[in-house]
């Protein structure tokens, strides 16, 4: 995932998200301006730049996607995660720009780990319910 361009304007941030992956991502997108937070669950569609308006916020700073998954979900888990689930990548934004460059903190080898993590932990909780239901023994 990359941030191609973002727009920051008075209540409003749009932000232009390049999906490189071959398949939909289901998404928490979270926008802040240190103060103030705006959680909206997004669908970045594949091989794709999609585009995001986020109204209601001020002088946006920080855009971050996370993973929408739960304590409950995923059981153990490797990376730590709050309610907005764990962080696949955050983008710094600057107020006033209009067309700024992405700045990515974060690199492509966390994307690969947060998604290598979420198969594994799916993958064990599926091997735990068949085991419960009693197709695995």
């Amino acid at each position: 995932m990359r941030l191609v361009k973002y727009v920051v304007e008075n209540d409003a941030v749009v932000l232009q998200i390049y999906n490189g992956l071959n398949y939909t991502l289901y998404v928490t997108l979270v926008v802040s301006n240190g103060t103030y937070t705006v959680a909206e669950p997004v669908v970045l569609k594949p091989m794709r730049i999609n585009t995001i308006p986020v109204i209601g916020i001020e002088n946006a700073t920080i855009a971050q996607l996370y993973s929408p998954v739960t304590e409950y979900e995923l059981g153990d888990y490797p990376i730590p995660i709050n309610q907005y689930g764990f962080p696949l990548v955050t983008f710094t934004l600057s107020p006033g720009n209009l067309q700024a460059i992405s700045a990515v903190q974060g690199g492509s080898n966390e994307l690969i780990t947060s998604l290598i993590a979420i198969l594994l932990s799916a993958s064990v909780i599926m091997i735990i319910i068949l085991i419960q239901r009693g197709i695995l023994k």
